[in-house]
């Protein structure tokens, strides 16, 4: 995923994406919405042919200046090759990298990430993969999180006393026990993993 705030309104960085998008890309979605207070978002969705994965990419791009600034979020999806890693060989961050360079001249950075404060009673929760496992059932106790296997009976404790390490790198947090027991755990959003990482740290404080 890339994300960027723009010096610009919406609407002119969309024209900036269409102009680099619309060389070689197929635009399958283009959708305005405006509020009466000027509140603006731009949905637009495209899809490519990339060679080096013989498949199709597909990349949305939303724009929107809700909390008063420009930002731009660009994700890609597909373009795997192969039918056990999927590999994309870059092509899906260089889908991505095209809307970073039509809007390299008004980029101002990525927007610091608001991090949201999760409960630890076994309220929050959320549906993760971890490693090449599958989909697991990720909790938060209060001496705890625990993660479940969804399909098989396996769960895997990381009692925050015990934990040595915890990292977090875009999408994947990377916990790591005293006792050598460790799991990468991918979330389906880099706030969602911040968040998860900020309740980690905190409880193991």
């Amino acid at each position: 995923m890339y994300i960027t705030k723009v010096s610009i309104s919406p609407v002119d960085a969309a024209n900036l994406v269409r102009n680099e998008l619309d060389r070689g890309g197929t635009k399958i979605e283009d959708h305005f919405v405006q509020s009466e207070d000027g509140k603006t978002m731009i949905l637009m969705t495209y899809e490519e042919y990339f060679v080096r994965t013989d498949s199709r990419i597909g990349l949305c791009v939303v724009i929107e200046n809700l909390t008063g600034e420009t930002v731009v979020r660009a994700i890609s999806s597909g373009g795997g090759r192969g039918a056990l890693l999927k590999l994309g060989f870059g092509a899906n961050s260089d889908y991505e990298g095209r809307v970073q360079r039509a809007l390299g001249g008004v980029s101002t950075g990525a927007p610091a990430i608001s991090v949201q404060k999760l409960a630890t009673d076994g309220s929050a929760r959320a549906e993760v993969t971890a490693g090449w496992g599958g989909t697991y059932l990720l909790t938060a106790h209060t001496d705890r999180v625990q993660l479940a296997h969804m399909k098989k009976n396996k769960t895997t404790m990381f009692p925050y006393d015990k934990i040595q390490t915890v990292s977090a790198k875009k999408e994947t947090l990377h916990i790591k026990l005293e006792d050598g027991t460790e799991e990468s755990i991918i979330f389906d959003t880099e706030p969602n993993c911040a968040a998860w990482l900020a309740l980690i740290e905190r409880e193991k404080g």
